[in-house]
């Protein structure tokens, strides 16, 4: 049975948030793609020439609202391998969640900002970032949204890295936490949508680098969601067939580190207390020779 957390508005987590993320999707394809030059005209907002732009630089307030989400995603990320890890050792609720809620949140830090957005597209899609193109001063051809290209090798600009960890976050976290998720899912998308334009600001990123991410992201939080609470919801659920395995393998781990932690003291200990035995038994029988050879000694006269 679906716990209750996660029966309370359908909307958010069901079929309209899927459609919802389809549709802005599919919209964002046919505007950019028809519309190509729209990404120029939003990054030319923020250009000041010479390849540099309101927020660029490694000092500033740029840099350090970049570090702050950077900071932001990695202390998740944390957290969230500490409540697995948790739910997993001993079986223990931390901050509310479960084995479940904790799983389905590692799961989309892994797959969204991970595979899809910086292994598979960032490292894949070479479309070059805005400050590297020649409309804004550098040697690169422009490549409109969605469409590959070789003007960029490695960590590109489609889709935006920083915003497509935020939105992950915070559409994962207003699916896992129980309350008012639509609620969390605006929030969620106000501060991902502000970290893209940061990066916009920056020249970092086309506006559609950070609308494509908030659609993968989306994606990939609702399909994670559907994995862990509706296709394999007893089979992950607390306590069910996965949580008991993985506890048990995590009881036997801590068993065997508490049996090698144990011993060590003790094998040391007995091979002191050996050598200590050894060394008054050699004593005792050098003693006991020299009072032997003392009496077999004849009387001198």
């Amino acid at each position: 049975m679906r716990s209750e957390e996660h029966s309370r508005e359908p909307g958010a987590q069901g079929p309209s948030f899927l459609l919802l993320t389809l549709a802005v999707g599919l919209a964002a394809s046919v505007i950019f793609v028809g519309f190509p030059q729209i990404d120029i005209a939003v990054s030319r907002l923020f250009f000041l020439g010479d390849r540099e732009f309101w927020l660029t630089g490694s000092a500033g307030l740029g840099a350090f609202l970049r570090n702050s989400f950077k900071l932001t995603f990695l202390l998740a990320s944390i957290c969230a391998s500490i409540g697995l890890l948790v739910s997993i050792f001993f079986r223990k609720r931390l901050s509310g969640l479960g084995f479940p809620q904790w799983l389905c949140l590692v799961m989309v830090l892994i797959v969204g900002p991970g595979l899809i957005a910086n292994s598979l597209l960032k490292d894949h899609w070479d479309r070059a970032r805005p400050r590297y193109i020649e409309q804004f001063g550098g040697n690169e051809h422009f490549t409109p949204a969605l469409e590959r290209s070789n003007q960029c090798e490695k960590n590109c600009s489609f889709v935006a890295g920083e915003a497509a960890s935020i939105y992950a976050l915070g559409f994962a976290l207003a699916f896992v936490v129980g309350g008012r998720r639509r609620r969390a899912l605006l929030i969620a998308l106000a501060v991902g949508s502000f970290v893209g334009l940061v990066r916009i600001a920056g020249g970092g990123h086309f506006f559609s680098d950070v609308v494509f991410a908030g659609v993968f992201m989306g994606l990939v939080v609702r399909g994670m969601y559907w994995i862990v609470f509706e296709r394999f919801e007893t089979e992950l659920a607390d306590g069910g067939p996965l949580h008991t395995r993985l506890n048990s393998v995590a009881i036997w781990l801590r068993n065997a580190v508490r049996r090698l932690l144990g011993r060590a003291p003790l094998a040391q200990a007995g091979a002191a207390s050996s050598q200590w035995v050894q060394t008054q038994s050699k004593r005792g029988s050098d003693s006991i020779s020299r009072l032997a050879a003392r009496f077999k000694r004849p009387p001198q006269l």
